[in-house]
């Protein structure tokens, strides 16, 4: 098979089994997983190519790092990559309202894909952040806390489990449409328990740069929620 037509195979293959996941709210991690079966140099091959698409491989490999060494790759291969941009309308520190749409996303240190809304250094926000976070179905954050910063979190799709306490030894379980408030400095992990959808939550908290202050923390083992 000629290289021209073998590539075309190789991305005809890749694509079938990326757009499916990409499509997905549920985030099928199962059909990802068939991605990381190529070697290093498609899949960045692959990332150069799908970037600049609004909807990205990026988006569901990121978000699934934490679930295995493949994914990580997937992720760091596609990382340096990226070239989309937020935009921000409005001048920061000028006294006016300043409006932030997220093209992009990150992984944050708790290990949760999240879209940054308000932030310092986007905004000039003083005392404050406000982020769009998902968990993939069936994943967990880090167990983590929030140094100096309290949580408020409005959960807008799927169902979480988390532990928190010193040693993750309570929890709780919240569904769509539940507020809740996490205290500073208290440890906690959230789950999400659905194997099909994504949990989605809008996260505020009174630190502009909120991922400066986060410490992760030892998980302790637990048995089933």
């Amino acid at each position: 098979m000629g290289t021209h037509k073998g590539r075309r195979f190789m991305l005809t293959r890749l694509k079938r089994a990326a757009f499916p996941v990409i499509d997905s709210p549920a985030l099928r991690l199962p059909r990802l997983e068939r991605l990381l079966e190529f070697p290093p140099f498609v899949l960045s091959l692959v990332c150069s190519l799908l970037l600049p698409l609004p909807q990205t491989l990026l988006m569901p490999a990121i978000a699934a790092a934490s679930l295995g060494p493949g994914l990580a790759l997937a992720t760091a291969l596609c990382w340096p990559l990226r070239v989309e941009a937020d935009t921000v309308i409005g001048q920061p520190g000028q006294g006016g309202i300043i409006t932030i749409r997220p093209s992009s996303n990150s992984v944050s240190k708790q290990q949760l894909q999240q879209f940054v809304g308000i932030s310092g250094a986007n905004s000039g926000a003083k005392a404050l952040s406000l982020n769009r976070v998902v968990i993939p179905a069936g994943a967990s954050a880090k167990a983590h806390r929030h140094i100096g910063s309290e949580s408020a979190i409005y959960i807008i799709q799927g169902t979480v489990l988390t532990r928190y306490g010193e040693k993750l030894q309570y929890s709780i379980v919240n569904h769509a449409g539940d507020f809740l408030y996490i205290p500073a400095g208290l440890p906690h992990q959230p789950t999400n328990l659905s194997a099909s959808e994504a949990a989605v939550a809008i996260v505020s908290r009174n630190d502009p740069n909120e991922q400066e202050h986060v410490e992760l923390i030892e998980a302790v083992p637990h048995a089933h929620p």
